[in-house]
């Protein structure tokens, strides 16, 4: 076998001893060897991704969809967030019976709620089309 660029004769390593050049042929052996086998991935059912998300998450314990589809830092973040709402608006309701508090955190708690039920079945359909 000769090398491609100098022409001299080269024993089919990877390189030519002589110039130093990619050799061609043992370039497509190393690009044809078969490749692993992809790990197996199970599927994620979006509908169990909102049920997981609505369920708890009508209780207080938001972003367990998310920790379903394996997004763990954005489920745990909707949960803490959500907690965190949750015991403010608690506090401020056995203070003042429902104060104004409770009345401006209202609102975002139920666009998060129905935010957090929506993008845990998103991130379940993506998971499922990687």
């Amino acid at each position: 076998m000769f090398c491609t660029n100098c022409g001299k004769e080269i024993s089919g390593g990877q390189y030519c001893e002589h110039c130093g050049a990619p050799n061609a042929i043992s370039n497509e052996k190393m690009q044809s060897r078969p490749t692993a086998a992809p790990a197996y991935k199970p599927m994620k059912n979006p509908g169990v991704a909102a049920l997981l998300a609505a369920l708890p998450g009508f209780f207080g314990i938001a972003g367990l969809g998310h920790i379903y589809v394996e997004q763990l830092g954005k489920g745990i973040a909707i949960l803490i967030g959500y907690l965190f709402i949750g015991s403010i608006m608690m506090a401020d309701f056995l203070a003042t019976g429902g104060g104004p508090v409770t009345l401006l955190l209202i609102f975002p708690s139920i666009a998060i709620f129905i935010w957090q039920i929506y993008d845990a079945h998103k991130a379940a359909v993506a998971f499922n089309g990687r």
